[in-house]
């Protein structure tokens, strides 16, 4: 046996084996609490989501560059400053987010966040493979370990579901890695304690830092945290505050109780009037997310047949149990579909729904920007009967805005015929779009709505006068979503 394969076998004990395993844990469900706290903390996009990933990326390639060099009194301040920051992680990344809103420099949260995460957080657990190579360890072997790591941390993701119990496996695997990194007595009951007090007290200190969250971002008063749960899409947040109870996915407004219920009557009721389903036989509003379920009960007050899509089953649960005294809906009282709603109309039998409703986010996300594209559109009017209707909402109150205007030229480009409503109580623009013209009368509407014909409500527009100013809109497509979420800007 040669010098280095006698190296490799003192240097790769049993012991390091479980250290490479447990660090490769670790680094994937750092990138996984990493970009779900960064996410919910600054808007989540995918270039948040990107920005996180390549923060990682950058961490593990200064680690690789430097890791065979770190004198080992060094390297033992590495371990502890990391395994500080990494417990506290879950409740850091928030707090640097409200103080630097605080002194009115949310920018300042970014380059914060980014610093300390290359160094610490990203870094530290690949920084064991260049100290490993250094000593004769082959690296096949190595990444075998790390790799089969990686597949331990997103089974436990995937098995535990809840992000309590993920951050506990987390915690567990940072405590491994410092009692083998670490052999101080005192150090290593000291780290003990920390893990145990941050998982004990972990749901009182995250409660307190999201009231100031949402106080410092969008000045509520006295918030009140009613409900928080990371599903597998959003954190999903009800607060209670001197605006009443809103709904908060990823730290972003989907329904306040006092303002955004007029979203709710422009995307649903306004476009269900026309249908006056009340004097003929029974229509079937499909509604595209849930929220809070009020889009559903207008439509339901209108007597439509209601299927509510929804993605995520936790925004829908939310929806029921929170803002029943507001929909009054049970679940019985309309039909649900938990999935992708492009399956769902797949599904559908050719022209076959009356009314799509679009109550979904904006396109924060490539999956929800699809939703707002020429080629979902299509898909949707082959769903709607001759005389249907889709309601879309422009994410914005002007034409000006480039995604606002992108929208409703997909909108144009796809339905014939179609008229806007520019809705001053909520500052966003709807689009209601139809295969007949007949539907889209807007002296009738404006009979059936009274409330209409306020100009401090609402303006409705005719066709000519929507297509003049989005004439040089470029449509949204499936081949340009990625800059669709840069016109997120004008959104934020």
């Amino acid at each position: 046996m040669n010098n280095d394969s006698q190296l490799s076998k003192n240097v790769f004990t049993s012991k390091n084996k479980v250290l490479i395993m447990v660090c490769g844990m670790a680094l994937l469900q750092t990138q996984y609490i990493f970009t779900r706290e960064v996410g919910s903390t600054f808007f989540s996009t995918e270039l948040i989501a990107i920005f996180s990933t390549v923060i990682i990326l950058i961490g593990i390639s200064v680690s690789y560059g430097i890791g065979y060099r770190l004198h080992p009194e060094v390297f033992k301040i590495w371990t502890v400053v990391n395994f500080v920051m990494c417990v506290f992680m879950p409740l850091s990344i928030r707090s640097i987010y409200v103080y630097c809103c605080n002194i009115n420099n949310s920018n300042l949260a970014y380059l914060i966040v980014g610093i300390l995460s290359i160094f610490i957080l990203g870094g530290y657990f690949a920084v064991f493979l260049p100290k490993f190579i250094n000593n004769g360890v082959n690296f096949s072997k190595l990444y075998i370990f790390e790799l089969l790591g990686s597949l331990i941390g997103l089974i436990l993701i995937v098995v535990l579901q809840k992000f309590e119990l993920v951050l506990l496996s987390y915690n567990l695997a940072l405590l491994v890695i410092f009692y083998l990194t670490i052999s101080n007595l005192n150090l290593r009951i000291i780290a003990t304690g920390l893990v145990s007090v941050m998982m004990m007290f972990y749901p009182f200190a995250n409660e307190a830092i999201l009231k100031k969250y949402y106080s410092a971002v969008y000045g509520l008063k006295y918030p009140s945290l009613i409900f928080s749960q990371f599903s597998p899409y959003y954190l999903v947040d009800i607060v209670s505050s001197n605006l009443g109870l809103s709904l908060f996915l990823d730290g972003v407004p989907y329904y306040e109780n006092s303002v955004l219920t007029g979203f709710n009557y422009a995307v649903s009721f306004i476009p269900g009037s026309l249908k006056n389903p009340q004097h003929e036989s029974l229509k079937k509003a499909l509604v595209v997310g849930s929220g809070s379920l009020s889009s559903a009960a207008y439509l339901k007050q209108l007597n439509y047949d209601v299927t509510v899509c929804e993605i995520d089953p936790v925004v829908l649960e939310a929806g029921l149990k929170f803002f029943q005294f507001k929909n009054h809906l049970k679940s019985g009282d309309f039909n649900t579909y938990i999935g992708d709603c492009r399956t769902y109309l797949n599904s559908l039998a050719g022209e076959s729904l009356d009314l799509v409703v679009m109550d979904v986010p904006a396109p924060f996300h490539i999956q929800t920007a699809m939703l707002h594209t020429t080629e979902f559109y299509n898909l949707v009017k082959s769903k709607l009967k001759n005389n249907g209707l889709l309601s879309i909402s422009l994410c914005g109150g002007s034409f000006k805005k480039h995604l606002s205007a992108a929208i409703a030229a997909s909108a144009s480009k796809t339905f014939p015929y179609f008229i806007a409503n520019d809705s001053h109580v909520v500052d966003l623009i709807f689009i209601y779009a139809s295969k007949d013209a007949n539907i889209l009368n807007i002296p009738k509407l404006k009979s059936l709505l009274p409330d209409l014909n306020n100009p401090t409500h609402y303006t409705i527009l005719n066709q000519s006068e929507v297509l003049n100013k989005v004439k040089n809109a470029k449509p949204l497509t499936n081949n340009n979503l990625i800059p669709t979420l840069f016109l997120m800007r004008n959104v934020l």
